[in-house]
């Protein structure tokens, strides 16, 4: 009794543990991406108009599968944005690099980047904010 009883668990043991071929591979079953981003908005604070700034996004791949950054737009000519082109696997992090041209600029300011991913068919929106002094323009509040 005790043997079918010991027999019985080795079966079940061994039915239960991966095949042989995956454990080879170390293959895992691939899952959605997904787009972290660790801050959504940077204040480059009180700037002189003419100034050059840069800013690099910190972004991560939660999901399991390849994270893809499709496209970038942007709703001024004032930015320029470098993205990587290449996936970025799962549990990795990688940077949106901003670049704000402040020339023509006064005031409270307020620009976007969309960010379209194969992780969401909505755009992830980033934005750049700063207060611009331009001495030609005095625009009084």
């Amino acid at each position: 009794m005790r043997v079918s009883l010991l027999l019985l668990f080795a079966i079940a043991f061994v039915a239960c543990q991966p095949s042989a071929k995956q454990a080879e591979t170390g293959t895992a079953p691939k899952g959605d991406p997904k787009f972290g981003i660790q801050k959504e908005i940077h204040n480059f604070g009180a700037v002189h108009a003419g100034e050059l700034l840069s800013y690099s996004f910190k972004f991560s791949n939660d999901g399991g599968g390849e994270l893809r950054i499709d496209s970038v737009e942007t709703d001024c000519g004032c930015l320029e944005v470098s993205f990587p082109h290449q996936p970025v696997k799962a549990g990795e992090d990688n940077y949106i690099e901003v670049l704000f041209n402040s020339a023509g600029e006064v005031g409270n300011v307020l620009k976007q980047i969309h960010v379209y991913t194969n992780a969401n068919k909505k755009a992830q929106d980033l934005m750049i904010t700063a207060k611009v002094e331009n001495e030609l323009i005095n625009i009084y509040n």
